[in-house]
């Protein structure tokens, strides 16, 4: 069983993820179609994360990265400049 403690790490880490998308996708003008496409993953998949929907799989988390030229460390990695 996942602790309190434990479920709102994730639900941090995965809103800073978010945050990174989108400063990623204004700062190019990209929508999130175009990210999607650019990254290889499902529009749908990344509609659901950004909509806090879904978390993703690690092999989405790798790709987002890759495509955004950052580590997965970078990627995951809790700050307040998102």
């Amino acid at each position: 069983m996942i602790s309190q403690n434990t479920k709102e790490k994730i639900r941090m880490i995965a809103e800073c993820i978010r945050c990174r998308i989108r400063n990623y996708c204004v700062e190019r003008k990209l929508s999130l179609y175009a990210f999607a496409q650019g990254a290889n993953i499902s529009y749908s998949t990344l509609r659901d994360f950004m909509n806090e929907a879904t978390e993703p799989k690690l092999g989405t988390l790798v790709l987002i990265a890759e495509y955004m030229g950052i580590s997965l460390s970078e990627l995951v990695k809790m700050d307040d400049s998102g």
